[in-house]
Protein backbone atom coordinates (compact mmCIF):
# COMPACT_ATOMS: atom_id res chain seq x y z
CA UNK A 1 0.00 0.00 0.00
CA UNK A 2 0.93 3.36 -0.87
CA UNK A 3 1.35 5.45 2.50
CA UNK A 4 -0.27 8.25 1.28
CA UNK A 5 -3.53 7.24 -0.97
CA UNK A 6 -3.82 3.67 1.29
CA UNK A 7 -7.10 3.03 2.77
CA UNK A 8 -6.41 2.35 7.00
CA UNK A 9 -7.79 -1.01 7.58
CA UNK A 10 -9.27 -2.09 10.72
CA UNK A 11 -10.58 -5.61 11.89
CA UNK A 12 -12.64 -7.09 14.45
CA UNK A 13 -12.36 -10.52 14.38
CA UNK A 14 -12.95 -13.34 16.69
CA UNK A 15 -13.59 -17.48 16.76
CA UNK A 16 -17.19 -18.31 16.87
CA UNK A 17 -16.27 -19.98 20.13
CA UNK A 18 -14.38 -17.59 22.26
CA UNK A 19 -15.57 -16.82 25.36
CA UNK A 20 -17.23 -13.91 26.39
CA UNK A 21 -13.49 -13.37 28.42
CA UNK A 22 -10.24 -13.73 27.31
CA UNK A 23 -8.87 -16.76 29.51
CA UNK A 24 -6.73 -15.73 32.85
CA UNK A 25 -4.20 -18.36 32.25
CA UNK A 26 -3.73 -17.53 28.57
CA UNK A 27 -1.26 -15.97 27.11
CA UNK A 28 -1.49 -13.10 24.55
CA UNK A 29 0.76 -12.48 22.09
CA UNK A 30 1.08 -9.64 19.63
CA UNK A 31 2.48 -10.20 16.13
CA UNK A 32 3.93 -7.97 13.74
CA UNK A 33 3.65 -9.22 9.92
CA UNK A 34 4.65 -8.05 6.05
CA UNK A 35 1.72 -8.50 4.29
CA UNK A 36 2.59 -10.53 1.29
CA UNK A 37 -1.40 -11.57 0.55
CA UNK A 38 -4.46 -10.14 1.59
CA UNK A 39 -8.16 -11.18 0.50
CA UNK A 40 -11.40 -9.65 2.11
CA UNK A 41 -14.01 -11.77 2.18
CA UNK A 42 -17.64 -11.51 3.02
CA UNK A 43 -18.71 -13.72 6.23
CA UNK A 44 -21.75 -15.82 5.08
CA UNK A 45 -23.13 -15.29 8.84
CA UNK A 46 -23.17 -11.33 8.94
CA UNK A 47 -23.12 -8.44 6.86
CA UNK A 48 -19.73 -8.09 7.95
CA UNK A 49 -16.57 -8.47 5.79
CA UNK A 50 -13.43 -10.43 7.06
CA UNK A 51 -10.13 -9.39 6.19
CA UNK A 52 -7.37 -12.67 5.92
CA UNK A 53 -3.77 -11.90 5.55
CA UNK A 54 -0.81 -14.26 4.75
CA UNK A 55 2.55 -12.44 5.70
CA UNK A 56 5.96 -12.46 7.11
CA UNK A 57 6.05 -12.44 10.78
CA UNK A 58 8.96 -9.72 11.67
CA UNK A 59 8.24 -9.74 15.47
CA UNK A 60 6.40 -11.46 18.36
CA UNK A 61 5.67 -10.10 21.97
CA UNK A 62 4.00 -11.64 25.14
CA UNK A 63 1.51 -8.75 26.17
CA UNK A 64 0.34 -10.99 29.46
CA UNK A 65 -3.39 -11.27 29.90
CA UNK A 66 -5.45 -8.32 28.51
CA UNK A 67 -6.11 -8.48 32.48
CA UNK A 68 -3.36 -7.42 33.54
CA UNK A 69 -2.29 -3.95 34.65
CA UNK A 70 -2.63 -1.18 32.63
CA UNK A 71 1.16 -0.32 33.19
CA UNK A 72 1.87 -3.88 32.49
CA UNK A 73 -0.09 -3.80 29.25
CA UNK A 74 1.74 -0.55 27.84
CA UNK A 75 5.44 -1.72 29.06
CA UNK A 76 4.63 -4.68 27.76
CA UNK A 77 3.06 -4.26 24.53
CA UNK A 78 5.71 -2.26 22.47
CA UNK A 79 7.78 -3.37 19.51
CA UNK A 80 10.27 -1.87 17.37
CA UNK A 81 9.67 0.09 14.77
CA UNK A 82 10.87 -1.36 11.47
CA UNK A 83 11.73 0.00 7.65
CA UNK A 84 9.03 -1.16 5.85
CA UNK A 85 5.84 0.52 4.36
CA UNK A 86 2.52 -1.42 5.67
CA UNK A 87 2.63 -3.32 9.03
CA UNK A 88 -0.32 -6.13 9.97
CA UNK A 89 -0.67 -6.43 13.59
CA UNK A 90 -2.13 -9.83 15.28
CA UNK A 91 -3.69 -10.50 18.41
CA UNK A 92 -3.69 -13.75 19.19
CA UNK A 93 -4.42 -16.01 22.29
CA UNK A 94 -3.18 -19.01 23.35
CA UNK A 95 -4.84 -21.23 25.81
CA UNK A 96 -4.90 -24.97 26.26
CA UNK A 97 -2.39 -25.59 23.43
CA UNK A 98 -4.78 -23.87 21.21
CA UNK A 99 -4.60 -20.47 19.39
CA UNK A 100 -6.90 -18.23 18.98
CA UNK A 101 -6.99 -15.19 16.51
CA UNK A 102 -8.51 -11.90 18.27
CA UNK A 103 -7.81 -9.05 16.16
CA UNK A 104 -5.94 -7.74 13.48
CA UNK A 105 -5.02 -4.59 12.18
CA UNK A 106 -2.83 -3.35 9.36
CA UNK A 107 -1.53 0.45 8.50
CA UNK A 108 1.17 2.57 6.71
CA UNK A 109 4.03 2.59 8.49
CA UNK A 110 4.44 6.05 7.83
CA UNK A 111 1.59 6.73 10.11
CA UNK A 112 2.74 4.83 12.80
CA UNK A 113 6.21 7.09 12.63
CA UNK A 114 4.11 10.10 14.04
CA UNK A 115 4.36 8.88 17.46
CA UNK A 116 6.94 5.57 18.30
CA UNK A 117 5.26 6.04 21.61
CA UNK A 118 1.89 5.63 20.20
CA UNK A 119 0.90 2.24 21.72
CA UNK A 120 1.07 3.60 25.18
CA UNK A 121 -2.13 5.06 24.55
CA UNK A 122 -4.26 2.37 23.87
CA UNK A 123 -6.66 1.48 26.27
CA UNK A 124 -6.98 -1.22 28.74
CA UNK A 125 -10.90 -2.06 29.60
CA UNK A 126 -11.40 -4.39 33.11
CA UNK A 127 -14.64 -5.64 33.30
CA UNK A 128 -16.54 -9.02 33.98
CA UNK A 129 -18.10 -8.79 30.46
CA UNK A 130 -15.94 -7.99 27.34
CA UNK A 131 -17.38 -8.55 23.80
CA UNK A 132 -15.63 -8.58 20.82
CA UNK A 133 -15.60 -4.39 20.72
CA UNK A 134 -14.94 -3.77 23.83
CA UNK A 135 -12.07 -5.67 24.26
CA UNK A 136 -9.82 -4.55 20.98
CA UNK A 137 -12.69 -2.52 18.97
CA UNK A 138 -11.73 0.67 21.12
CA UNK A 139 -8.07 0.09 20.80
CA UNK A 140 -8.55 0.05 17.24
CA UNK A 141 -10.79 2.49 17.08
CA UNK A 142 -8.76 4.86 19.32
CA UNK A 143 -5.51 4.16 17.21
CA UNK A 144 -7.13 4.85 13.71
CA UNK A 145 -8.40 8.35 15.37
CA UNK A 146 -4.91 9.12 16.38
CA UNK A 147 -3.44 7.79 13.22
CA UNK A 148 -5.80 9.45 10.34
CA UNK A 149 -4.13 12.03 8.40
CA UNK A 150 -5.35 15.79 9.39
CA UNK A 151 -8.05 17.45 9.48
CA UNK A 152 -8.87 14.72 11.99
CA UNK A 153 -12.56 13.07 10.88
CA UNK A 154 -14.69 12.65 13.83
CA UNK A 155 -17.67 10.88 14.50
CA UNK A 156 -16.13 7.63 12.21
CA UNK A 157 -18.30 4.90 13.05
CA UNK A 158 -22.50 7.27 12.70
CA UNK A 159 -24.66 4.17 12.16
CA UNK A 160 -25.61 0.31 13.94
CA UNK A 161 -26.97 -1.21 10.76
CA UNK A 162 -24.38 -4.21 10.99
CA UNK A 163 -22.32 -3.58 7.84
CA UNK A 164 -19.00 -1.80 7.22
CA UNK A 165 -19.23 1.54 7.65
CA UNK A 166 -17.74 5.04 8.37
CA UNK A 167 -18.13 8.35 7.41
CA UNK A 168 -15.54 9.19 4.98
CA UNK A 169 -15.10 5.58 3.83
CA UNK A 170 -11.98 5.42 5.37
CA UNK A 171 -12.53 2.69 7.84
CA UNK A 172 -13.48 -0.60 7.48
CA UNK A 173 -14.33 -2.42 10.74
CA UNK A 174 -15.41 -6.23 9.92
CA UNK A 175 -15.78 -8.95 12.69
CA UNK A 176 -16.98 -12.72 11.85
CA UNK A 177 -19.33 -13.18 15.04
CA UNK A 178 -22.83 -14.04 14.74
CA UNK A 179 -23.51 -11.35 17.71
CA UNK A 180 -23.93 -7.40 16.62
CA UNK A 181 -20.79 -6.41 19.14
CA UNK A 182 -21.49 -3.07 17.23
CA UNK A 183 -24.79 -2.19 17.97
CA UNK A 184 -23.73 0.05 20.95
CA UNK A 185 -21.33 2.32 19.39
CA UNK A 186 -23.50 5.07 18.59
CA UNK A 187 -21.64 7.14 20.88
CA UNK A 188 -19.83 10.34 20.26
CA UNK A 189 -15.91 9.46 20.14
CA UNK A 190 -15.26 13.49 20.43
CA UNK A 191 -13.98 13.09 23.95
CA UNK A 192 -12.01 10.18 23.19
CA UNK A 193 -9.90 12.26 19.94
CA UNK A 194 -9.63 15.39 22.17
CA UNK A 195 -8.18 13.64 25.01
CA UNK A 196 -5.55 11.98 22.60
CA UNK A 197 -4.68 14.96 20.65
CA UNK A 198 -4.60 17.01 24.39
CA UNK A 199 -2.80 14.08 25.71
CA UNK A 200 -0.44 13.93 22.48
CA UNK A 201 0.42 17.62 22.86
CA UNK A 202 1.34 17.20 26.77
CA UNK A 203 3.52 14.36 25.98
CA UNK A 204 5.33 16.76 22.82
CA UNK A 205 5.50 19.57 25.11
CA UNK A 206 7.00 17.69 27.66
CA UNK A 207 9.41 16.02 25.47
CA UNK A 208 10.47 19.38 23.87
CA UNK A 209 10.51 20.93 27.73
CA UNK A 210 12.59 17.94 28.44
CA UNK A 211 14.65 17.99 25.63
CA UNK A 212 15.59 21.98 26.33
CA UNK A 213 16.56 21.25 30.05
CA UNK A 214 18.75 18.45 28.64
CA UNK A 215 20.19 21.12 26.47
CA UNK A 216 20.54 23.73 28.86
CA UNK A 217 21.88 20.85 31.68
CA UNK A 218 24.29 19.91 29.38
CA UNK A 219 25.18 23.53 28.30
CA UNK A 220 25.82 24.10 31.97
CA UNK A 221 27.70 21.44 32.26
CA UNK A 222 30.18 22.08 29.08
CA UNK A 223 30.36 25.39 31.08
CA UNK A 224 31.24 24.32 34.15
CA UNK A 225 33.69 21.59 32.78
CA UNK A 226 35.06 24.39 31.18
CA UNK A 227 35.23 26.50 33.75
CA UNK A 228 36.63 23.67 35.95
CA UNK A 229 39.14 22.80 33.01
CA UNK A 230 40.52 26.87 33.26
CA UNK A 231 40.64 26.55 36.92
CA UNK A 232 42.54 23.05 36.84
CA UNK A 233 44.98 25.43 33.81
CA UNK A 234 45.27 28.17 36.12
CA UNK A 235 46.32 26.12 39.03
CA UNK A 236 48.69 23.98 37.17
CA UNK A 237 50.50 27.64 36.11
CA UNK A 238 50.50 28.42 39.78
CA UNK A 239 51.66 25.23 40.50
CA UNK A 240 54.46 25.33 37.85
CA UNK A 241 54.96 29.52 38.87
CA UNK A 242 55.66 28.39 42.38
CA UNK A 243 57.76 25.63 42.07
CA UNK A 244 59.76 27.72 39.78
CA UNK A 245 60.01 30.05 42.95
CA UNK A 246 61.19 27.13 44.98
CA UNK A 247 63.82 26.51 42.27
CA UNK A 248 64.78 29.53 42.32
CA UNK A 249 64.94 29.97 46.15
CA UNK A 250 67.24 27.31 46.53
CA UNK A 251 69.24 28.05 43.59
CA UNK A 252 69.78 31.71 45.25
CA UNK A 253 70.25 29.26 49.07
CA UNK A 254 72.97 27.03 46.84
CA UNK A 255 74.41 30.48 45.67
CA UNK A 256 74.52 31.88 49.48
CA UNK A 257 75.71 28.89 51.45
CA UNK A 258 78.89 28.61 48.29
CA UNK A 259 79.42 32.06 48.74
CA UNK A 260 79.14 31.94 52.65
CA UNK A 261 81.35 28.57 52.11
CA UNK A 262 83.68 30.36 50.39
CA UNK A 263 84.37 33.44 52.33
CA UNK A 264 84.70 30.66 55.69
CA UNK A 265 87.83 29.54 53.75
CA UNK A 266 88.82 32.59 52.72
CA UNK A 267 88.52 34.09 56.48
CA UNK A 268 90.04 30.67 57.85
CA UNK A 269 93.22 30.93 55.65
CA UNK A 270 93.37 34.74 56.81
CA UNK A 271 93.15 33.76 59.92
CA UNK A 272 96.09 30.84 60.15
CA UNK A 273 98.10 32.82 57.92
CA UNK A 274 97.79 35.53 60.35
CA UNK A 275 98.32 33.08 63.34
CA UNK A 276 101.25 31.76 60.94
CA UNK A 277 103.12 35.16 60.76
CA UNK A 278 102.88 36.19 64.47
CA UNK A 279 103.93 32.92 65.78
CA UNK A 280 107.32 33.19 63.32
CA UNK A 281 107.59 36.92 64.53
CA UNK A 282 107.30 35.48 68.26
CA UNK A 283 109.90 33.50 68.08
CA UNK A 284 112.00 35.48 65.69
CA UNK A 285 111.87 38.07 68.73
CA UNK A 286 112.94 35.57 71.07
CA UNK A 287 115.50 34.38 69.57
CA UNK A 288 116.63 37.73 68.82
CA UNK A 289 116.42 39.12 72.69
CA UNK A 290 118.22 36.08 73.63
CA UNK A 291 121.01 36.34 71.21
CA UNK A 292 121.33 40.00 72.56
CA UNK A 293 121.18 39.28 76.12
CA UNK A 294 124.11 37.05 75.51
CA UNK A 295 126.06 39.44 73.68
CA UNK A 296 125.66 42.00 76.74
CA UNK A 297 126.56 39.33 79.27
CA UNK A 298 129.94 38.56 77.03
CA UNK A 299 130.85 42.56 76.72
CA UNK A 300 130.47 43.31 80.79
CA UNK A 301 132.73 40.63 81.52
Amino acid sequence: MNSKTSILEVTIEKAKELPQLIHKESQVYCVLFIPEQTTVEKDPNSNFLIEKVIGKQIEKTKITSCLSSESEWHEKFQFKIVDYTDIYIQIFEIYERKSTFLAGMRFPLALLKLDQDILKWFPLYKSNHLDDFDIFGKIFVRLSLFLSEPPVQKHLISQTNGKSYSDTSKYIITKSSKKNVISDVNISYDYILDSLLENLNQNRNQNRNQNQNQNQNQNQNLNQNQNLNQNQNQNQNLNQNQNQNQNLNQNQNQNQNQNQNSNTKIYVLISVGIITISTCYYIFNYKKNKNDKKKKNKERK
